[in-house]
C-alpha cells in the first residue's frame, strides 16, 4: 500500500541520516490529533513496518476513532543478488523507505481514551525499528 505510484527516479540515492541520539524536547507540533507517536531516534522507516502499524491500527480502533499516517516512504533501498559479481550497474529496487528524524511525529490518534492509546502504543512500539515516545496534544489536555 505504501508504494509511490508515480516517481521521477525508479532508484535514487540512498538517504543519509544523522547519527541515533536520544530527544527529550518538549515541543509538540500536531495538527490532527489528540495523541500522537514521536520518534526518539532517527532512522529508516519502511513500507512493510508502516503497513504493520496501520492494520494494526485499524484492527483495534475499528469505528471508535480515527488516525492519520504523517509520513510516506518515498525513497528507494536496492540491493543487488546473492552471489553476484561487482559491476553491472545498481541493483533491483528492494525497498521503499523514508528516513525519519528525530522528534517526528509521524502518526496522530483522534477520538480515543487515554488507555487505549497507551495499549496501542505499547502495540506498535514492538513492531517499529526504532524507538518511540507516545506524547499528548498540549492545546486538548492541560495538565
Amino acid at each position: 500500500m505504501f508504494i509511490p505510484q508515480n516517481f521521477k527516479y525508479k532508484k535514487t540515492f540512498r538517504p543519509r541520516i544523522k547519527q541515533k541520539v536520544y530527544s527529550y524536547s518538549k515541543n509538540v507540533n500536531m495538527s490532527y490529533g489528540d495523541f500522537g507517536f514521536k520518534s526518539l531516534e532517527s532512522g529508516w522507516l519502511n513500507s512493510k513496518n508502516l503497513e504493520t502499524i496501520r492494520k494494526i491500527l485499524n484492527k483495534q480502533l475499528k469505528k471508535t476513532g480515527s488516525f492519520v499516517v504523517k509520513i510516506f516512504p518515498n525513497y528507494t533501498i536496492t540491493k543487488k543478488p546473492l552471489e553476484v559479481r561487482m559491476g553491472k550497474g545498481k541493483g533491483n529496487v528492494d525497498t521503499w523507505v523514508f528516513p525519519i528524524k528525530i522528534g517526528t511525529i509521524f502518526i496522530e490518534l483522534k477520538g480515543i481514551p487515554y488507555s487505549k492509546a497507551v495499549e496501542l502504543f505499547q502495540t506498535c512500539q514492538i513492531k517499529l525499528p526504532i524507538k518511540i515516545k507516545l506524547i499528548i496534544n498540549d492545546a486538548i489536555y492541560k495538565e
